[in-house]
């Protein structure tokens, strides 16, 4: 993700955050090597917003190696900055990237947290996209814990928020895991239609992996 635009143009070590972050994916060592160029200078010149920038890209370049406890650390250095110089997003894709990065590592309590917390800001900001995919996470992480209730609710509440904008492979995942709770809570009518309901878009989108 790109630095914000009112940034761009403001010194080299902005620039050294984007080119690092357009690395992040193809050529994570040669990211190391650019952001901690960024963190230095930043360091230098006393610039926390640069920090935080580089901080949060640090923590996507050591998540794509796998790095996932360290790429958390990261995310909680750049959370703490962007609260210090009041950027709300920063700080939302701080909070729910670190949501992820400890998702990642299995440290779900924390990672239900975090995820909370990132929604709250979603919601806020009526990001319904943003919105319907923490839901789900946090459902999931529910699921996983055998707290189908819990799981049903998020991922009612994703449901509902579903419109003619979200694409149809998520409407089916949606379906699928309403099914699935559904099923543990031994309510095999609802998982039925769910099931249904989530085969019949498969079917019109010729989506074979989901039928």
């Amino acid at each position: 993700k790109k630095i914000p635009g009112n940034l761009e143009g403001k010194g080299s070590v902005y620039d050294m955050i984007n080119e690092a972050n357009a690395l992040a994916v193809k050529d994570p060592d040669l990211a190391l090597t650019t952001i901690t160029s960024a963190m230095q200078q930043s360091l230098k010149t006393n610039d926390p917003r640069a920090q935080a920038h580089c901080f949060l890209s640090l923590g996507t370049v050591n998540f794509n190696l796998e790095r996932y406890s360290t790429a958390a650390e990261n995310y909680r250095n750049a959370l703490e900055r962007f609260r210090d110089v009041d950027d709300p997003e920063g700080l939302y894709y701080s909070v729910k990237h670190l949501a992820i990065s400890l998702d990642a590592q299995g440290s779900q309590l924390e990672a239900l947290l975090a995820y909370g917390e990132a929604l709250e800001i979603a919601r806020v900001d009526n990001s319904i996209e943003e919105q319907i995919e923490l839901l789900s996470n946090i459902g999931r992480i529910h699921y996983n814990r055998a707290e189908y209730t819990r799981a049903l609710t998020y991922y009612s509440e994703a449901e509902s928020l579903e419109d003619n904008d979200v694409p149809v492979k998520e409407k089916i995942a949606t379906y699928n895991e309403l099914g699935k709770v559904y099923e543990e809570l031994n309510d095999t009518s609802e998982a039925l239609r769910y099931y249904e309901q989530g085969r019949a878009l498969a079917e019109e989108s010729n989506d074979q992996e989901n039928i």
